[in-house]
């Protein structure tokens, strides 16, 4: 329990501190992540929906994915380069809030290769 607890804490922080640089960096010529040139806009398309970085953040603080819809549409939406970024630390973590997203929205995921 306490490693789970202290797992969530450094991903919550990680993710706060990610959403916090990242605007900062990219006003910066030649900063950036390698392989990740569009940070900026990848945390422009979650923050472009309204209390969509609070559900995030929440989510991850918890454990506990719950999004509302339009924030799934968002997550669903973005590109796999800003979904290997915004979750760098748990990819299970991104599989998780693909599904709850797909079965809120009522999509379906592809099949599995």
């Amino acid at each position: 329990m306490v490693a789970a607890r202290q797992a969530s804490l450094l991903l919550t922080f990680a993710v706060a501190v990610m959403a916090i640089i990242t605007p900062a960096l990219s006003q910066i010529p030649g900063i950036g992540l390698p392989g990740f040139p569009l940070q900026a806009h990848c945390w422009k398309i979650i923050d472009g929906v309204e209390g969509c970085t609070e559900q995030l953040l929440k989510s991850v603080k918890e454990l506990n994915v719950k999004f509302l819809p339009d924030c799934c549409k968002a997550i669903v939406g973005i590109p796999i380069t800003c979904a290997q970024w915004i979750f760098p630390f748990g990819l299970s973590f991104g599989d998780q809030v693909n599904k709850y997203c797909n079965n809120l929205l009522g999509a379906v995921p592809p099949p599995a290769s």
